[in-house]
């Protein structure tokens, strides 16, 4: 088994309330739900995305969260292959289908790993900030727009 370690900007707050919950009273009964945790990977030799492209996925991210599909969302913070994730608040078949209409995925510049991913309840937070819809014109080293 190996294991890679990447560095994710999630949004904060993740594990707070369950933390709380636990300090307040360490009896409690852990109860576990069940999410789509989505790994969005470079594929290589990909042509490099612009702004528009960004934007779009960006906004796509937006409307899934808006329609309160999402628990997480964020990039990871380095250049390697993993470039991003969700955690999906549905099912297997709607998180590939709200995967699938990515603006990326759609280009073939990301490929989809999905998972079903068990967490304690109250870990991820109720609401999500609002995304910005902003992309710099210029995308390039060491995050390059892809």
């Amino acid at each position: 088994m190996t294991l890679d370690l990447q560095p994710w900007s999630g949004p904060a707050g993740i594990g707070a309330r369950f933390a709380a919950e636990k300090k307040a009273n360490p009896a409690v009964k852990v109860i576990m739900r069940t999410y789509q945790l989505g790994l969005l990977k470079a594929v290589p030799g990909a042509p490099a995305a612009g702004p528009d492209a960004q934007r779009a996925h960006l906004q796509h991210i937006a409307d899934m969260q808006a329609a309160g599909k999402l628990a997480a969302v964020g990039p990871m913070t380095d250049d390697g292959p993993i470039r991003g994730m969700f955690v999906f608040r549905t099912d297997e078949a709607e998180a590939r289908r709200l995967a699938s209409q990515d603006p990326h995925v759609r280009a073939g510049r990301l490929v989809l790993g999905l998972f079903t991913w068990w967490c304690a309840e109250h870990v991820m937070p109720d609401e999500l900030p609002p995304v910005r819809v902003t992309v710099l014109v210029s995308c390039g080293p060491p995050t390059a727009c892809r």
